[in-house]
């Protein structure tokens, strides 16, 4: 199967595809769409349906040719053939990422190979982290779809990352020492692949006892370090070359660049409507199941303690970025990689209203509308604003090597 995708690959690396063609993958993706919604809310659920969306997301993320940071990627990956070991994989901070292009390379993969081996990589720990929860896949991936596939897509270093992210957040779940050692693992490899990640270090600090503490504490330092930051007390601007001065998005693309003074109010925004939507879902799952098992036995199930996690997150998440926003608003990405896992705590909610009121589908609807608000928002502000459906979405739906085979 490799073979007789490396043979397409090749022959279609740099396609452009005719006018007539260039609709067909935006079609598409609005009828699935449409029919993952009808499929949600259908007393009938079929699999087939998320099944069909996930090969769509695999679709455009493997067959895209043309987006911001395509060419660089490109460059980048030709550019082994010329250096050695040494010389490519430690010539920058992304030295995770250069090792895995390095071996796919000298194994005899192309780019859009390599592309394949990293939406492989990247989506079979993503689904099996959804259903790691036993909830609804089809709505996860839906609200993934709309935000933030398009940027995962493009910044390929980043969603590596995050997938692996996603997949060590179960970890944080248990009390054993070697659980929480492969978190640690899973997240330093990460931090090798885009070294933001590094971050995430800090939910460690959701299994101490004394965090309520740690809590009050940061959120003075990020008050503090934020007012430095703004009045021009404290200069952190290296963190802004250090960790993206590779990346096409940070520096030229506007959505990304430093924004005007008062830009950290709409992402700050952005964190606070997902935490109080996850408050939300935490006092939804308390209040539902408090009928059906004892209380203290609902705690200590995974879906409770992972939705109250998500809580725990979304604060440190909230209070840690704060400052970094002032730096540039590329740090909102620190949100947005757990965006999928809020997803899962919103399925679980979900599934619980439908389950305790199975005949009142009005509670459940009232629920998710305030979740496609979130992901709408954020997609109208990402994509319309400052231009992004022209530099963004067009270029990845017209151009697409997998068109060539969907020929008028």
């Amino acid at each position: 199967m490799f073979l007789i995708l490396n043979s397409i690959f090749v022959h279609s690396a740099i396609t452009f595809t005719p006018k007539g063609e260039i609709k067909m993958l935006f079609l598409i993706a609005i009828f699935m769409i449409i029919f993952s919604i009808l499929n949600i809310y259908s007393p009938k659920k079929t699999k087939l349906v998320s099944l069909m969306l996930l090969l769509l997301i695999l679709v455009l993320f493997i067959g895209n040719n043309d987006n911001p940071d395509y060419l660089a990627y490109l460059r980048n990956y030709e550019k082994i053939e010329n250096n050695s070991f040494k010389e490519f994989v430690f010539s920058s901070a992304y030295f995770g990422f250069d090792f895995l292009q390095y071996i796919s390379y000298n194994i005899g993969f192309n780019y859009n190979m390599f592309v394949l081996l990293v939406s492989l990589i990247g989506y079979g720990l993503i689904v099996n982290t959804i259903r790691f929860f036993s909830i609804n896949e089809n709505y996860v991936l839906l609200l993934y779809f709309i935000y933030p596939f398009f940027f995962d897509l493009i910044q390929l270093k980043n969603f590596l990352a995050m997938s692996i992210l996603i997949y060590s957040i179960k970890y944080l779940l248990s009390n054993k020492k070697s659980d929480t050692l492969r978190y640690i693992m899973l997240i330093l490899v990460a931090s090798l692949i885009h070294p933001v990640s590094i971050v995430y270090l800090c939910l460690l600090i959701t299994k101490f006892s004394y965090k309520n503490m740690i809590f009050v504490f940061l959120t003075i330092l990020s008050f503090l370090v934020s007012i430095g930051i703004r009045f021009n007390f404290i200069n952190l601007a290296f963190l802004e070359s250090a960790s993206f001065a590779n990346d096409f998005l940070a520096t030229k693309f506007i959505y990304f660049e430093t924004r005007v003074r008062y830009g950290f109010l709409v992402f700050s925004f952005f964190n606070l409507y997902s935490l109080l939507l996850i408050i939300l879902s935490i006092k939804i799952l308390e209040k539902n199941n408090k009928k059906d098992y004892s209380h203290e036995d609902y705690k200590n199930s995974r879906k409770y303690k992972f939705v109250n996690l998500m809580g725990e997150v979304n604060l440190l998440l909230a209070i840690i970025s704060l400052p970094f926003y002032f730096i540039n608003s590329n740090f909102f990405r620190i949100y947005r990689n757990i965006s999928l896992l809020n997803y899962i705590a919103f399925a679980i909610t979900r599934q619980s209203y439908c389950e305790e009121y199975p005949n009142n589908n009005l509670i459940a609807i009232s629920y998710d509308l305030l979740i496609y608000l979130l992901t709408l928002m954020l997609f109208f502000y990402s994509f319309f604003y400052n231009n992004g459906l022209e530099r963004i979405l067009k270029p990845i739906f017209n151009n697409n090597i997998f068109l060539d085979f969907l020929k008028f």
